[in-house]
């Protein structure tokens, strides 16, 4: 006879995540009050404001903020909110000679100091010194901006750990987007980024590359609130992913040819037409150039070999290189990371793909989601990317892969709400970085250390 009352009862386990933190309207209250004010958040990126006037506006639950370049070259940042009656100024991204106030006609300088403020004298106790766009904190590293909302928050660079050093020859800076789309999604914003910094779902979710992708198992790495997730073992791109047998076919249906120049060529072919990003013809061209530089019967190791000298000749071709960046600093990236609390970044030699989660409104089951890939390009022949905002994910013509990502996250927000599901159980090998998200999480929003797990 089945004892219910032992269902009712948590797992016992420290890696168990309540699913409060998932659902729970008070739980995003929490947030709103001790986490997006006090954490550095990701706003934009300093090409985008490269000139005087040119701003983005950011937006994070409640609030909007202006990041801009003013008339002296400076990156400022202000709360998004006329002071006189508290109108919403700007929207998007673009190019103003000043900043407007469509109600009442006040206006401010690039800097934030107002120049118009209609029948001004009516007002006795205050004068235009007093009326000035309110100011917000904003640092920038790797060619991001970020603004911190209370103020309060350590330097940028101490708040970031080890991202300064580790990412330092890489060189995030000279990156540039490829494509820009943000989509609002019926899900926490949790759910959102969770999908993206862990690998453990690939082989299930995307298993259209299971028969090349040489397998699946990951490892963590945690650094205080960042954290990496990476290959446990070494992997052999172009072989089948043992864990196959377990998992039900692809609808693709294809499998592994015995010649692995030709399991390379369908392999990167297939993750640079399901991306369209991090996978660049760089390497797509390199893989099929592999039959005239290596024999079918070459040594695994061989290939590999000449597939790496073929991807740096023909991206040398189109003016990109990466001789500054040292194989073993990139190797020590791992396969992705999680920058605390609500990016995602996954490299490649070629460029990397970002996924950033905002908290939308009051409602713990909606958000905002930006995905922002950038590549290396050659000098002067960057893209003009214009950034994209759909209402619903099916209507912005992502690749695959992402489709087949948010597939699972509406559903999942619906199952958390079951009486059935009691909180999440992540891989504690696997997911690691999941767990450490909601550890700083809790610390932060809770204002103590996590008891009896998280």
């Amino acid at each position: 006879m089945n004892d219910f009352r032992r269902d009712l009862a948590p797992p016992k386990t420290g890696n168990f995540v309540t699913k409060d933190a998932y659902v729970s309207s008070e739980f995003a209250q929490r947030e709103k009050d001790k986490l997006w004010p006090r954490v550095w958040l990701l706003a934009c990126r300093e090409e985008e404001i490269e000139k005087p006037g040119k701003f983005v506006t950011f937006e994070i639950g409640d609030e909007s903020i202006i990041i801009a370049r003013d008339d002296d070259n400076r990156i400022a940042a202000f709360f998004n909110v006329c002071p006189h009656r508290g109108r919403r100024l700007l929207q998007g991204c673009g190019r103003t000679a000043r900043f407007f106030c469509r109600y009442h006609g006040w206006q401010w300088k690039l800097s934030g100091q107002n120049t118009v403020m209609i029948d001004s004298d009516d007002w006795t106790e205050i004068s235009q010194d007093d009326v000035g766009l309110r100011r917000v904190r904003a640092e920038s590293w790797g060619g991001f901006v970020f603004v911190n909302v209370d103020g309060k928050a350590e330097p940028l660079l101490d708040f970031l750990g080890p991202w300064p050093d580790m990412w330092e020859s890489y060189r995030l800076e000279d990156l540039r987007y490829r494509w820009f789309k943000t989509v609002k999604l019926d899900c926490n914003w949790k759910v959102a980024i969770e999908a993206f910094i862990e690998g453990y779902h690939a082989q299930t979710t995307h298993r259209q590359i299971n028969p090349f992708n040489g397998g699946n198992l990951y490892s963590c790495r945690v650094f205080g609130r960042h954290s990496l997730f990476y290959d446990r073992v070494t992997k052999k791109i172009g072989t089948p992913n043992p864990n196959m047998a377990l998992i039900p076919e692809s609808e693709s249906g294809q499998a592994a040819p015995d010649d692995l120049r030709e399991a390379l060529k369908i392999y990167f072919e297939t993750l640079s037409q399901d991306l369209d990003c991090q996978v660049t013809d760089h390497i797509v061209e390199a893989a099929r150039r592999l039959p005239d530089r290596v024999s079918r019967d070459a040594p695994y190791a061989e290939v590999m070999t000449a597939l790496r000298g073929l991807h740096v000749e023909v991206a040398a071709s189109q003016g990109v290189t990466w001789d500054h960046l040292p194989m073993s600093d990139y190797a020590a990236l791992g396969a992705g990371w999680h920058m605390f609390p609500n990016v995602a970044v996954l490299p490649t030699l070629d460029g990397l793909v970002m996924y950033r989660a905002r908290a939308d409104g009051d409602d713990p089951g909606k958000c905002e989601f930006d995905v922002f890939p950038l590549e290396r390009c050659a000098p002067g022949h960057q893209a003009t990317v214009r950034r994209e905002f759909h209402e619903r994910w099916q209507d912005a013509n992502f690749p695959r892969i992402f489709q087949q990502d948010f597939e699972n996250l509406e559903l999942v927000q619906a199952g958390m709400k079951s009486a059935g599901f009691r909180g999440a159980l992540p891989n504690p090998i696997a997911e690691q970085t999941v767990l450490n998200l909601h550890h700083e999480l809790h610390r932060m929003v809770d204002q103590q250390e996590p008891v009896d797990g998280i």
